[in-house]
């Protein structure tokens, strides 16, 4: 706010609209009136919240007013405190939504405990949070963690400052939506106001979140981090290769989403790692806080990443990486490659997330096709359709409908058709 296409004139319009809205059904207390705007600059009415809502925090940056606190007054009964002459705006204000959901697989939500929160500051900067380190991130409420309020002097200062301030968001435990929101920021189409409600449809590609650099340095940040705070608690040094100093260069090696072999050296202190890859070398640091930040070809920014069982996790940029380690030197003839799975061979359909199960679709023994619905699912207030990956016979149903299940159990087992 302001928007770009509501005009001073449409702005009075629409308020003079609201109040007689209110007026109509003897309303007292703060609330929210919402609009919808055609091409020809014609609004029309969509409806009124008894309350505040969740972008309030944009027009108390744009006036300086503390709204709780009116609201508050006003319920107490008190006579309010300023004329509508008397609000006065400045500047410009964004707010973004930060979420536990995953941009790269339609936004599906994210569950876990939160492991690691690191928020921007500065001045114009304000963090509105949820959550904090150990909070968990369930399937039973909507997986809003925080709201991001930026105020600029203009339209354009302000962005710059919200790019800025998502560079230096840092969250471990679940998947965020930061890597999108940054994407957004950096949109041409946003940047010059030319947003609709077919915004995201028509600008909006997942694969636009990942690029094969960004997946270079996402290996290398994960070695890195491995090489830090290796493992998850069961096995570290050995899923490294083996234990040795940690001053000596060591090779770590991956098999997915592609091989790679990251060379990570100890640099000058025990807090930053030199690596190299493929060509690409780069410096990865920790600070006293704990988060991470990637320096190469003279550009640093910052990353998350934590440890799992089998490699490590990595946001870094626009996108979301998860990266796997290959096999112990015993099985290195498998290392790097994945099983395919052949006619006679069962693979297992898994939850992508935690909820409950409210439809099984499938039975055992029923031919499926590609992309078949095989089980729906509830998960923080939306339904989620897990389909069939490919064409098959059911072996198996391991769930119920009324079932409540976490990320990776088995839903069915399936297989390949012949």
């Amino acid at each position: 706010a302001p928007s770009f296409a509501v005009s001073a004139r449409l702005r009075a319009e629409m308020g003079e609209a609201a109040v007689r809205a209110a007026q109509a059904v003897g309303y007292v207390n703060a609330g929210t009136v919402e609009f919808m705007l055609d091409a020809d600059g014609r609004y029309y009415f969509l409806e009124m919240n008894a309350r505040l809502q969740v972008e309030h925090p944009v027009t108390e940056a744009l006036t300086g007013l503390d709204l709780v606190a009116e609201q508050l007054w006003i319920a107490a009964g008190r006579p309010l405190r300023l004329q509508q002459a008397e609000v006065r705006r400045q500047g410009h204000a964004i707010e973004v939504r930060v979420y536990a959901e995953n941009p790269q697989q339609g936004f599906l939500p994210s569950t876990g405990r939160i492991t690691h929160w690191h928020l921007p500051a500065g001045p114009g900067v304000r963090n509105d949070v949820g959550v904090a380190v150990g909070s968990e991130v369930t399937a039973d409420y909507d997986p809003l963690l925080a709201k991001l309020v930026v105020h600029g002097h203009s339209r354009k200062a302000c962005i710059e400052r919200l790019a800025g301030a998502l560079d230096e968001y840092a969250v471990g435990g679940v998947v965020t939506n930061i890597g999108f929101l940054r994407w957004l920021v950096s949109d041409e189409a946003f940047r010059n106001g030319a947003t609709t409600t077919a915004f995201l449809e028509q600008r909006f590609d997942p694969r636009q979140l990942v690029s094969a650099q960004g997946e270079k340095l996402a290996l290398i940040a994960a070695a890195a981090v491995l090489q830090d705070m290796p493992g998850d608690g069961r096995d570290p040094w050995q899923r490294l290769g083996g234990w040795r100093p940690a001053y000596q260069a060591r090779q770590v090696r991956f098999s997915s989403p592609r091989d790679a072999v990251v060379e990570v050296s100890p640099a000058a202190d025990a807090t930053a790692w030199r690596c190299e890859s493929d060509g690409t070398s780069a410096l990865v640091k920790r600070d006293a806080q704990a988060n991470y930040t990637i320096e190469s070809a003279g550009h640093e920014q910052r990353l998350s990443a934590e440890p799992c069982a089998g490699g490590a996790n990595v946001a870094l940029g626009f996108g979301y990486y998860e990266l796997r380690l290959a096999p112990p030197p015993s099985v290195a003839e498998t290392a790097g490659t994945r099983r395919k799975l052949e006619p006679g061979t069962a693979g297992n359909v898994k939850a992508p997330m935690s909820g409950k199960v409210s439809e099984v679709r499938a039975a055992a023994g029923e031919r499926v096709h590609g992309q078949q619905v095989l089980v729906t699912m509830e998960a923080m207030k939306m339904e989620h359709a897990i389909s069939a990956p490919y064409a098959g016979i059911v072996q198996a149903v391991s769930v119920a409908a009324g079932q409540s299940v976490a990320a990776g159990d088995v839903l069915m087992t399936l297989e390949p058709a012949t």
